[in-house]
C-alpha cells in the first residue's frame, strides 16, 4: 500500500542545526553526526524526485504560516478517495 501523498518537510542541515540549537537538550539521535543526517536527506530527495505526483516537497525552511500555506496547497491539489 502507497500513501496517496507524502509530505517532506525539507531543510538544509545548517538551518536544522540551528533550530536544533534553540532547544534544550538534544537526544541520542539529535546529537548523531552531521554526515549521517545529510545522507538521510539526500535519501528522502531522492525518493521525492522517483515519485514526484506522491512525494511532495514542502520548503520548511519559512516561517510557520508560510510553510502552513504550502501544505494547504498540497492537500488542495489531493483527489478524495473512492
Amino acid at each position: 500500500l502507497q500513501p496517496d501523498m507524502t509530505l517532506l518537510f525539507d531543510v538544509p542541515l545548517a538551518v536544522a542545526r540551528e533550530r536544533l540549537n534553540r532547544s534544550a537538550a538534544l537526544d541520542k539521535f539529535e546529537q548523531e553526526k552531521d554526515d549521517f543526517f545529510t545522507r538521510v536527506r539526500d535519501a528522502y530527495l531522492q525518493r521525492a524526485a522517483q515519485c514526484p505526483a506522491r512525494v511532495k516537497v514542502v520548503d520548511a525552511t519559512h516561517s510557520v504560516a508560510q510553510v502552513w500555506q504550502q501544505v494547504e496547497a498540497w492537500l488542495t491539489t489531493l483527489e478524495p478517495a473512492s
